[in-house]
Parts: C-alpha cells; sequence; structure tokens
C-alpha cells in the first residue's frame, strides 16, 4: 500500500473511474487490486471529499475531463494557496457584471 497520502489519493481517484465503468461495483475487490484503504475509497465513492486539495490533480488524471467541457465564456482562476481570495473575489464580481449588465432590465 503506498504510504504517501497523496499518492493514495492518485490511486484513489484512478480507483473511482474504475468502479464506474463497472456494472456492479465492488469496492472491496477494487481497493484490494489497487491496494488502497476500503473505507476511504468507500467514503471517496459516496461522495466524500479529499482531504488533500494538491493531490486531487497531481497527475492531472481528475481535471482534464472538466477543463475540455470549459466554454470560452466562462470564468476559471485558482489562488496560489488553492482557496478564494479578496483578489479572485472581486475578478468574479467584475466578470459577472460585464456579463449580466447588457440583460439586467430595471427601471429608468
Amino acid at each position: 500500500m503506498p504510504k504517501d497520502n497523496a499518492k493514495i489519493e492518485i490511486q484513489i481517484a484512478k480507483e473511482i473511474d474504475s468502479l464506474s465503468h463497472q456494472s456492479k461495483p465492488n469496492i472491496s475487490k477494487t481497493a484490494r487490486e489497487f491496494n488502497v484503504p476500503y473505507n476511504r475509497l468507500r467514503n471517496r465513492w459516496a461522495g466524500g471529499q479529499s482531504l488533500f486539495m494538491e493531490a486531487v490533480s497531481a497527475d492531472g488524471f481528475m481535471m482534464l475531463r472538466w477543463f475540455e467541457a470549459i466554454q470560452t465564456q466562462e470564468y476559471l482562476a485558482v489562488s496560489d494557496s488553492g482557496y478564494m481570495t479578496d483578489v479572485l473575489a472581486f475578478q468574479w464580481i467584475q466578470k459577472f457584471y460585464e456579463w449580466t449588465f447588457r440583460r439586467t432590465q430595471g427601471v429608468k
């Protein structure tokens, strides 16, 4: 079993993909096959979040499909820490205002 939590999370991401292709997912068998903790895999399969933000897309596996679906009018930004900052929030508000200003109808 991988000793590093980041490596475990990468393996779990691969397992989730494997489980999604199974007609009758067997979490116990899959956990043994990929050599990761059963409880952690079961939690993630049930929709639980990873505690290791940096490991979720460490190998590009989880984010690839999501990035392919981004349209040109969508706005994507990240901070160095991975959390929301005042600067990012302000930039988002500016873009939101720019995109919705022409659609807003009000009393003059």
